[in-house]
C-alpha cells in the first residue's frame, strides 16, 4: 500500500523540495546507536525518511531517526527517477541513504518498487519502453539490481515491492516471475551474504475475518510463484481488525506457517491520527505491544522471524498530507502513521518502539 502513496507524494512535491535542504537538527541519536550491546534475537526496522516531503527535521538527520528506535534502515527508492528524490535513477539515489545508514550502524534493507500508482504497469526509467515481457527490459532490470547489490551490498534486497499487487498485465506480471529467478541468482553472485526475495501483500480478499482459509490460499498461491528467496517478506497492514486488541495473538504464525523461509515484514504500520474505532495515539502504541506479542508467540511456537519494518518514523509535513488527500481522501490514515509528529515531537508509539528496540537491545 504506501510504495505507491510514496511515488504519488514524491512526483507532487519534487518541484516544490529538493533532496538535503532544510536545517541539519540535532537529534537524541548518536553516531552508531543503532549497534546493540548484545545480538537481538530479531531486529526492528524503520523507513528512511527522505527530505521531499517532510519537516526541515529530516533534512541530513535521517539516518538517524531511524536508528532512534530501529536497527535497520529501510530505503525504498523507485525504478523511474522522477519518482525519486532529487530526480536520480534507483542506483544513484541510493548512495546516500545507505551511506548514512551504514555511518550510524544500521542494517540496511533495500526494496526497489517498479511499478506505478495504481500496480496496473511498469514506472520505467527513461529511455526504457514496454513491459517485462521485452528483453531490453528484462536485461535493463537484470543490470539494476545486478549493480545495486554488487557496489552497496544491502543486508536484504526485495527486488519488486508487493509484487502480487502488479495487477493490470498478466504476460508481463509471468514474464517477471520467470525473471525474477534470473534477477535473484544475479544478487546472489554480486552479493553472497544479501538476503534475497520479493514482497507480498497479505490482504483481507473476502472481506471477512481478516486471515481466514482464503485468504491464507490466496497469500500461499502469490507465494508459490517466487520459490527462490531467502525470507517470506510480507507487507501487513492490518486494519481490518480495526482495533490492535483484536489482532490474535497467533497472527504472524499463521502467516508465517505459509512457508518454509524465515518471516520478514516488509512494512507495516498503524494510524494514530483519524476519526473510528481503534484509531488514536494510544491505539497506534498498542499495536507495537500487541505486534511484540505476536512476535514473541510466533518464535516460541518454532517461527524464524528476522525482522519487522515500520513504515514511517516521522510523519509527512501537513502540505504532502494535503496534496495526498486532494486526490486520494481514502488514504487520510497515511498521514499519521509516523511514531513522530512532523515537528519532531515525539508520539506514545514512539516510546512503545524505543521501549522495543531497549528490550531486544538488551537481550530480552
Amino acid at each position: 500500500m504506501m510504495s505507491f502513496l510514496r511515488i504519488y507524494l514524491l512526483l507532487l512535491l519534487l518541484p516544490l523540495f529538493s533532496c538535503g535542504s532544510g536545517s541539519n537538527s540535532s537529534s537524541n541519536s548518536s553516531s552508531n546507536s543503532a549497534t546493540p550491546s548484545v545480538q537481538p534475537r530479531y531486529l526492528l526496522g524503520g523507513g528512511y525518511p527522505f527530505p521531499d516531503g517532510y519537516s526541515a527535521l529530516v533534512a541530513n538527520n535521517s539516518a538517524a531517526l531511524v536508528a532512534d528506535t530501529a536497527h535497520v534502515a529501510y530505503i525504498q527508492l523507485h525504478w523511474q527517477e522522477a519518482a525519486n528524490p532529487g530526480g536520480l535513477n534507483f542506483f544513484d539515489a541510493l548512495q546516500a541513504p545507505v551511506a548514512s545508514a551504514r555511518q550510524q550502524g544500521l542494517k540496511v534493507y533495500v526494496a526497489f518498487d517498479p511499478l506505478t500508482i495504481d500496480r496496473s504497469q511498469l514506472q520505467l526509467p527513461s529511455g526504457l519502453t514496454g513491459n517485462f515481457t521485452s528483453s531490453t527490459v528484462q536485461q535493463a532490470y537484470l543490470d539494476t539490481v545486478s549493480k545495486v547489490a554488487s557496489t552497496y551490498q544491502p543486508d536484504y534486497f526485495i527486488l519488486m515491492v508487493e509484487a502480487n499487487l502488479y495487477n493490470g498485465d498478466a504476460a508481463s506480471y509471468a514474464a517477471y516471475q520467470q525473471l525474477y529467478s534470473q534477477a535473484y541468482d544475479a544478487v546472489r553472485r554480486a552479493s553472497a551474504s544479501t538476503k534475497v526475495a520479493v514482497s507480498l501483500t497479505y490482504l483481507d480478499v473476502n472481506n471477512q475475518n481478516c486471515f481466514d482459509a482464503s485468504d491464507r490460499a490466496k497469500l500461499g498461491s502469490d507465494l508459490a510463484g517466487f520459490p527462490k528467496q531467502d525470507l517470506f517478506a510480507v507487507s501487513v497492514y492490518p486494519l481490518c481488525y480495526m482495533d490492535p486488541k483484536n489482532i490474535p495473538d497467533s497472527f504472524l504464525s499463521d502467516l508465517g506457517a505459509l512457508s518454509s523461509q524465515p518471516l520478514f515484514i516488509s512494512e507495516t504500520g498503524w494510524p494514530s491520527q483519524e476519526n473510528g474505532a481503534g484509531v488514536n495515539e494510544s491505539s497506534q502504541a498498542a499495536y507495537f505491544t500487541n505486534l511484540q506479542r505476536a512476535t514473541d508467540y510466533a518464535r516460541n511456537h518454532g517461527q524464524n522471524i528476522v525482522a519487522l519494518n515500520y513504515i514511517e518514523v516521522i510523519d509527512g509535513s501537513a502540505q504532502a498530507c494535503n496534496l495526498l488527500l486532494q486526490s486520494f481522501p481514502q488514504y487520510a490514515w497515511w498521514c499519521s502513521l509516523g511514531i513522530r509528529n512532523p515537528d519532531g515531537t515525539p508520539k506514545l508509539g514512539y516510546s512503545a518502539m524505543k521501549n522495543w528496540k531497549q528490550a531486544l537491545d538488551s537481550g530480552n
